[in-house]
């Protein structure tokens, strides 16, 4: 499963989550030039996502592992 990201200023600009997450890339900060926190609003938002969908929340906990060294 995939997490994306997406401008609604700039539709064109969509960037896979761990790339918007980490704060250092290119594309995380565009979105900061905008204003916006991009890390807060994904924890928010694939909150409310796996809270809806188990499928989400199992994705999310099975990415969240897979990152753990």
């Amino acid at each position: 499963m995939r997490y994306l990201l997406r401008s609604v200023e700039d539709p064109s600009l969509l960037i896979p989550a761990e790339k918007a997450w980490n704060a250092r890339t290119t594309e995380a900060a565009k979105f900061r030039e905008m204003g916006f926190n991009v890390q807060e609003y994904l924890l928010s938002s694939l909150g409310q996502a796996a809270a809806q969908s188990m499928e989400i929340e199992q994705g999310l906990r099975g990415a969240w592992i897979g990152t753990v060294s």
